[in-house]
């Protein structure tokens, strides 16, 4: 088991590799490493309300989503090459099988076109998990643009309650690597 735990981190060591080759704007607040750390952190979150969602495929769309930007502007390109680097990632495939990876992927090709109705629950919380970090810019939320959370019982306003407390300084890599794994039995 330890080494089973290990080898693991180590592929997920691997994935924030290949996410950081190329990554014109890691550094950058906008759109860079800590924004992904804090849209896996999301994704941790809304898989507290949903535990049918894989909390590995959240955590490593938080982590791809924006690795391919070119700029913090309009950039309409960059799910789809954020999407070619997941599909292309073997050790994604080894974390969250084949079909956990087509579903980053898929997640990733289309986060930034606003769709509401994703072709799955798991997609709809990746886009939520994104989105929901808009509070870093001071927008109001709509619970119309988003796929799982909604005003219903307060899981928008709850969920974007914590981002906004936790998008300058989210969790390390480490600590959100270990999250999904050890609660994430189903990947």
């Amino acid at each position: 088991m330890i080494l089973r735990g290990a080898a693991r981190l180590q592929d997920w060591e691997r994935l924030l590799t290949e996410a950081r080759d190329g990554a014109v704007l890691a550094h950058e607040p906008m759109h860079g490493e800590r924004h992904w750390r804090a849209v896996a952190w999301a994704g941790l979150r809304i898989s507290e309300l949903r535990p049918d969602l894989s909390r590995i495929i959240l955590v490593a769309f938080g982590l791809l989503h924006d690795c391919r930007r070119e700029t913090d502007d309009w950039d309409p390109d960059h799910g789809a090459r954020a999407a070619r680097v997941a599909l292309r990632s073997r050790p994604l495939k080894r974390l969250a099988g084949v079909e956990g990876r087509e579903l980053v992927a898929e997640a990733c090709r289309l986060h930034e076109r606003g769709l509401i109705t994703p072709a799955s629950a798991q997609i709809g919380a990746c886009w939520d998990a994104d989105r929901v970090n808009l509070v870093r810019l001071g927008f109001s939320l709509d619970p119309r643009y988003f796929s799982i959370l909604s005003r219903e019982g307060g899981t928008l306003d709850a969920v974007a309650a914590q981002t906004r407390l936790i998008v300058r300084d989210p969790p390390a890599w480490p600590d959100l690597f270990m999250a999904a794994d050890t609660i994430d039995q189903g990947a």
